[in-house]
């Protein structure tokens, strides 16, 4: 029987082929989708501080959704995870989009530059947009590996409403996992709104 790490392993190949195989014309829609159906949620709508991230490879992106907030009369605040030199911490900062592209494309250079006083307390926000590889209909999430996330969650109040997001091929039956794995407490999809009970 395989170990706990090896099905993690198995199920992130499987999932990352799946979400691949989208087309191009498949994610800008399910993009676009995405974006209405968060843009239609109480706590996105009510929210001053959300955090997003942006996408990266074949991750659905939050662009249409950031640039309709960013147009809005009462904007909130965006914030983009900004991962901290080689100790694995990560924080969520304003950034421009420039700024925000640079730390994708170039993360460790990124970093090491980046002024720690921009970064927002973990509780001041409403809403976590979240990325992952998988999702399960309970909130377990099946993240990279590097377990960012898993550390960052249990930094923000109770009553931040922790989102995941991905395409439909990303939520599957069940997610092997450990202690330390972070749930989510809804899960939002180009065709649907999950409310996560676990």
């Amino acid at each position: 029987m395989a170990t706990l790490v090896e099905q993690k392993q198995e199920l992130r190949s499987r999932v990352r082929k799946s979400r691949a195989a989208l087309s191009s014309a498949e994610r800008e829609a399910g993009n676009k989708a995405l974006a209405q159906r968060l843009l239609a949620l109480p706590e996105v709508q009510s929210a001053h501080v959300i955090g997003v991230y942006r996408a990266y490879g074949s991750e659905p992106s939050l662009l249409p959704l950031i640039e309709t907030l960013r147009a809005s009369e009462s904007a909130p605040k965006i914030v983009y995870p900004v991962v901290l030199g080689g100790n694995g911490a990560m924080v969520f900062a304003e950034l421009t989009e420039a700024e925000a592209d640079e730390l994708l494309s170039n993360p460790k250079a990124a970093a090491k530059y980046f002024d720690t006083n921009r970064a927002v307390d973990p509780e001041a926000l409403d809403v976590m947009l979240t990325p992952c590889v998988a999702f399960d209909k309970t909130g377990r999430r099946l993240g990279q590996g590097g377990g960012y996330y898993d550390r960052y969650l249990p930094r923000l109040r109770k009553e931040c409403a922790v989102i995941g997001i991905a395409y439909d091929v990303q939520v599957v039956d069940e997610i092997p996992c450990e202690p330390h794995d972070m749930r989510v407490s809804a899960i939002a999809t180009p065709t649907r709104i999950i409310r996560c009970e676990g």
